[in-house]
């Protein structure tokens, strides 16, 4: 068992101290599966953080009763001058595993065959995620912490990734923190809601869904009006930017995944949480267009993309009224 008890994180800044969690206390039990929903800034990875034992908790304390991995995919901790073996046998030497099962196990699941030999700050940022995913997997813990990211690399490799940890592991405890929804209720048993540095409990994954969503809205990332998130349940309409092929988008969850529905040229659509915009994926797979800014313009939001080809402003997303 994992128990977190009344603890409190704080740090100093140029404009004094700043509070980031605030009496935060669970249990997390053999086998559990937590979700912890929260948007950006709400005080997600300090709390990974503190759980794997990075950093020590301003007030209260965190029990240990079982091992607790890393940030799972976790790459920062490399040393970009050692290579990547390099990098395997010190964390052997750390957490005492079997190098030898380490180095097979990370040779066949990391796929990166002579780069492993070649130091790690020539990597480029794929396969320092996939090094990084291979180790963490490589050595066994009774439970694993997930920031965000559960699969790297195109779709065969992901697949791989999450068969290894919810399948293989289905038996180990998992801390999944995310702003997306969609992805706890796919691999979690229940949820809480960290907001404002506090911690919100509830009986099951739908009510944490709901009160998650019920004020999210959307919100501007920074003065170029690079769109943070997406409101569920919006409807857009997609064209051209000369209004020509108008289709329709209704973002199904938090804006992580959405349908594109017979827009020509485009199959798939989806919200890219990590670099902030839509993506548009042909036929083939491909990245063929991405959305990039959107404004409040008439109380609704307009958003316009380019193409990947030519880099040419040719999309607009306007949001769709309800009659």
């Amino acid at each position: 068992m994992i128990r977190v008890k009344n603890v409190s994180k704080r740090y100093h800044t140029n404009n004094g101290w700043r509070t980031v969690l605030q009496n935060i206390n669970f249990d997390l039990h053999k086998g559990e599966k937590i979700g912890i929903l929260g948007r950006n800034g709400a005080g997600k990875s300090t709390l990974i953080r503190l759980m794997s034992g990075v950093e020590a908790p301003t007030a209260g304390t965190i029990e240990r009763h079982m091992s607790i991995s890393w940030p799972l995919a976790f790459s920062g901790a490399f040393q970009g001058s050692l290579t990547g073996m390099d990098n395997l046998r010190f964390i052997c030497r750390i957490y005492n595993a079997d190098i030898d099962y380490v180095q097979a196990f990370t040779e066949e699941f990391s796929e990166l065959g002579e780069y492993l030999y070649e130091p790690v700050k020539k990597y480029s940022s794929g396969m320092k995620a996939r090094l990084a995913f291979a180790l963490s997997l490589s050595v066994e813990f009774d439970c694993y912490l997930i920031d965000e990211v559960i699969a790297v690399g195109d779709s065969r490799f992901a697949a791989k990734c999450k068969y290894e940890l919810f399948e293989k592991r289905k038996d180990r405890s998992i801390i999944l923190v995310s702003h997306s929804p969609s992805a706890i209720k796919e691999y979690c048993d229940n949820a809480m809601v960290l907001d404002q540095g506090l911690m919100y409990k509830f009986d099951n994954i739908d009510d944490a869904y709901q009160y998650y969503n019920q004020e999210q809205i959307s919100e501007f990332k920074d003065d170029k009006n690079t769109l943070k998130t997406v409101l569920i349940g919006k409807t857009f309409i997609f064209s051209r930017y000369n209004d020509s092929y108008p289709r329709t988008i209704l973002l199904e969850t938090d804006g992580v995944v959405t349908t594109l529905a017979g827009t020509p040229h485009h199959n798939e659509t989806f919200w890219d949480v990590i670099n902030n915009n839509f993506v548009f994926k042909n036929a083939k797979g491909e990245i063929s267009g991405k959305f990039f800014t959107m404004q409040q313009k008439n109380n609704r939001f307009e958003g316009f993309g380019y193409s990947e080809l030519n880099k040419s402003i040719i999309f607009k997303l306007i949001e769709q009224k309800s009659s």
